[in-house]
């Protein structure tokens, strides 16, 4: 399931209300996750629930593992949760941006604009990446959890 895969945060903001933060990590995170045995398409993020000052989202901050260099592929994608049951079986794609890591790898975060989506009730933030056997590209944080605005 994606949500048990904990590693990044998401900026948002409404148009008529103050900047919002849905944050599941707080930035230095404590494993690097990434396939052990062989390489792999990999899929990761977060899920979470709207809330009233926080119906657009428009960036996706990464907190990367150990294994992140500028330049890599990457692609973000929002996805909203129709039945609000927590499984991306039935997620319905609502914003897709191919892009590149271009910070360094740091303990912080690298922010990725996407265009403005509108998000209601449950919905996913995920990352894509290929990634190498024994690379470790997915940064998890089990200590922070909420929302900040």
């Amino acid at each position: 399931m994606l949500r048990s895969f904990i590693i990044f945060v998401l900026m948002i903001s409404s148009p008529c209300v103050a900047d919002c933060t849905y944050a599941h990590d707080d930035g230095t995170g404590y494993y690097n996750l990434g396939p052990s045995l062989w390489p792999a398409d990999m899929c990761w993020g977060n899920y979470f629930q709207a809330v009233p000052q926080g119906h657009t989202i428009d960036s996706v901050s990464v907190a990367f593992g150990s294994a992140v260099r500028p330049g890599r592929d990457v692609e973000v994608v929002l996805m909203n949760d129709p039945t609000n049951d927590s499984d991306p079986g039935d997620a319905i794609v609502l914003t897709s941006v191919q892009t590149r890591t271009s910070e360094p790898n740091t303990a912080g975060f690298v922010h990725f604009d996407v265009p403005d989506t509108p998000v209601r009730g449950g919905f996913f933030v995920a990352l894509v990446m290929d990634v190498a056997q024994s690379e470790y590209v997915a940064k998890m944080d089990p200590d922070t959890l909420g929302i900040n605005s």
